[in-house]
């Protein structure tokens, strides 16, 4: 299931969510939404987030920007969005320098824009990602058990497979020798495959 990214979501929000001045942003997944005012938010959130804070009671100077851009890029969240309107009109060119300076994405979210709007777009997005996933499973098993009822089942359940896992499928002997495999033009890869999986197997269970 494809998570949103920080880009999708600038995307769908427009001008609710939009990259400050000379950022661009990446398309990085979010694992959630998460609002926080507090200095350290890093025993709160676990990485990946999109985190939205106002900067009502964080810091002012450059030297603590730096450590609280560097505390949240350290246990990797997504992004930082500020929030525009209860502290600040723009965002401060500190914070502007230490995210710079860091790698870490800043989107804004404008005045009167509340956070709530990010996050009911962040969660129907995850809503609609899952319910095209549970889709693409039903219909990847149709044309699996359709395929097994084929006048050829071996040949057309791999060809269906390679498409629903958009790679290469293949069958083994009762010996584990390379049988039939879909496209015909990976024999080479998948019998390099197998000699290392032979060699891994030799090797040890820790391999």
């Amino acid at each position: 299931m494809a998570l949103p990214t920080v880009a999708s979501l600038c995307r769908a929000l427009g001008k609710d969510l939009h990259p400050a001045d000379g950022f661009v942003i990446p398309e990085t997944p979010v694992t959630a939404v998460h609002v926080s005012e507090l200095v350290d938010p890093t025993s709160y959130v676990s990485g990946g987030e999109l985190l939205l804070t106002t900067g009502l009671i964080l810091p002012t100077s450059r030297i603590e920007w730096d450590g609280y851009v560097s505390r949240l890029k350290s246990i990797g969240i997504a992004a930082l969005g500020i929030g525009l309107g209860p502290r600040y009109s723009e965002p401060p060119d500190a914070l502007v320098e230490a995210c710079k300076a860091s790698g870490l994405s800043l989107p804004i979210v404008p005045d009167p824009t509340p956070f709530l709007t990010i996050s009911k777009t962040y969660w129907t997005a995850r809503a609609r990602s899952s319910a095209q996933h549970f889709q693409d499973e039903v219909a990847a098993h149709r044309a699996l058990i359709d395929a097994a009822a084929s006048p050829d089942p071996p040949a057309e359940v791999l060809r269906r497979l390679a498409r629903a896992v958009d790679g290469w499928a293949a069958s083994l002997t009762s010996t584990g020798k390379l049988d039939q495999i879909h496209p015909a033009g990976m024999v080479e890869e998948a019998e390099a495959l197998q000699s290392e999986i032979e060699r891994l197997e030799v090797a040890g269970i820790h391999s």
